[in-house]
């Protein structure tokens, strides 16, 4: 239930929740690769059944907040293909280098209303021309992809890299926040030690490869490598499939770079602990599957702080 109430909260919660259900579920559903891939199946359609069926029971109405993952993958396709991904704007008579001057592969806010210069290009002419066309924003993005395929991957690989502060030269922007945006309840955040020493160590943190999602999602990438000689990989595959699913669904499903998406990976990458614990326990393991199960996540760290370095 709680993995279900989940999913009603982000679109992209059944990444990291169709794992654990699979897991949760008797052990007969899993017992042939036949039944974990009707199993799979089954319970992807109900996690991603729970958003829509949760708006419609409160009765939700649609807001358009999808237009800012469209918004920012056109924009990435027009900034690497040089041709106009969007649809016929009246009111921007060169789109190419009206988005050139706001597209950034960090953040798709400078597409936003809230920003100081926003741009052009937005929610408000971008949804109306796509009504105009009578077509939904996700079938004008899948054909902007089909067009421009290696444009739309050049702009998700850039971003993703930025997004998992992999190979950056420095901080992206501020790890953590400590106030909360401006709202109509009047909530804020009152400063106090403790909250300054969270802060300050959050901050340390995030310079080093703690702070770097690229490593947490390699780091689950290792465990799963040698999750199924561990006597605890009931636990572990589920976790570490969880942390490597959510994680890597920000190549696709991702609009900012902000370390709090981020939160999630490195938490179900405890899998780390219960390996640990299964391997100071006695679980005996070759060590050429040591050697698989830690070495995406030194690659990833020498990598990326090479990069930095130089």
């Amino acid at each position: 239930m709680l993995v279900l109430a989940a999913a009603t909260l982000r679109f992209n919660a059944f990444l990291a929740g169709l794992p654990l259900i699979v897991a949760l579920l008797p052990r007969w559903s899993r017992r042939t690769p036949l039944h974990l891939l009707a199993t799979s199946a089954f319970s992807a359609i109900v996690v991603l059944a729970a958003m829509p069926l949760a708006n419609r029971l409160v009765g939700a109405r649609p807001s358009g907040v999808e237009l800012s993952l469209v918004i920012f993958d056109l924009a990435g396709i027009t900034q690497f293909s040089g041709v106009n991904a969007f649809p016929p704007l009246a009111d921007v008579p060169d789109p190419v280098a009206t988005s050139r001057r706001c597209y950034t592969p960090i953040r798709w806010d400078s597409y936003a209303w809230w920003v100081e210069e926003p741009c052009a290009i937005g929610f408000a002419n971008v949804g109306a021309a796509l009504k105009a066309q009578h077509v939904g924003p996700y079938a004008f993005l899948a054909r902007a992809i089909a067009a421009h395929p290696i444009a739309y991957a050049r702009h998700r690989l850039a971003h993703f890299n930025i997004n998992t502060r992999f190979l950056v030269p420095d901080e992206i922007e501020r790890a953590v926040q400590v106030e909360s945006a401006p709202n109509r309840w009047g909530y804020a955040v009152t400063p106090n030690p403790v909250l300054s020493a969270i802060d300050a160590a959050a901050l340390v943190m995030a310079r080093t490869p703690l702070g770097w999602p690229i490593v947490w999602i390699a780091l689950a990438i290792g465990i799963l490598g040698i999750s199924s000689h561990l006597p605890s990989r009931r636990i572990v595959i589920p976790l570490a499939s969880s942390a490597v699913m959510y994680g890597m669904g920000y190549a696709m499903f991702s609009v900012a770079s902000e370390f709090r998406y981020h939160l999630w990976t490195m938490m179900s990458a405890l899998a780390m602990a219960i390996t640990a614990s299964d391997l100071h326990a006695g679980a005996a393991l070759p060590r050429v599957r040591l050697f698989i199960a830690f070495a995406p996540v030194a690659v990833v760290i020498l990598l990326g702080t090479v990069w930095r370095i130089t």
